[in-house]
C-alpha cells in the first residue's frame, strides 16, 4: 500500500501544477488580447498592420492637448512620408484611457455600489473590443 503513496502524491502535484499553468495562461491571454488589434485585422487581409502601445505613469501629465499634439506629429510625419489620409480611410487610429477615480452607481439589482470610473477616447473600442455585460459602446 505504501508504494502507491509517492506516485499518487506526484500525480496530484502534477495535476495542480497543470491547472495553475492553464489558469495563468488564460489570465495572460485576456490581458494581451487588447494589444493584438494588428494581428486580428491582418488575419484575413493582405494589408500589413502594426500596433504601437504607450503606457504613461499617472504623473506623466498626459492631457487632451498633449494627445492632440501627438496626433498632429504623427499626421505630419505621415505627410512627410508622402502618405495622405482621408476621413473615410484613415491611415491610423489612436485610443486612450485613464482612471478618473471612484464613483457610486445605483442599480435596480444590486443597489448602490462604488466602482472605478475609466474614461476612454479616440477609437478605444475599435482597438480594444470588449464584451459588455450590459449597455452599449460609445460612438463619436
Amino acid at each position: 500500500m505504501k508504494k502507491w503513496i509517492l506516485p499518487a502524491v506526484c500525480t496530484g502535484v502534477s495535476l495542480i501544477g497543470a491547472f495553475v499553468c492553464m489558469g495563468y495562461s488564460a489570465v495572460l491571454s485576456g490581458r494581451q488580447y487588447s494589444q493584438q488589434a494588428a494581428e486580428r485585422w491582418a488575419q484575413d487581409s493582405e494589408i500589413p498592420y502594426a500596433q504601437v502601445s504607450a503606457f504613461f505613469n499617472v504623473d506623466a501629465g498626459c492631457s487632451e492637448s498633449s494627445i492632440a499634439s501627438v496626433r498632429e506629429k504623427v499626421n505630419t510625419a505621415l505627410l512627410q512620408a508622402s502618405m495622405e489620409s482621408d476621413p473615410e480611410h484613415p491611415l491610423w487610429y489612436d485610443a486612450y484611457s485613464t482612471e478618473m477615480g471612484t464613483v457610486k452607481v445605483h442599480g435596480v439589482k444590486n443597489g448602490t455600489v462604488s466602482t472605478t470610473l475609466t474614461a476612454v477616447g479616440g477609437e478605444f473600442f475599435l482597438l480594444h473590443p470588449m464584451t459588455l455585460e450590459d449597455g452599449t459602446y460609445l460612438r463619436p
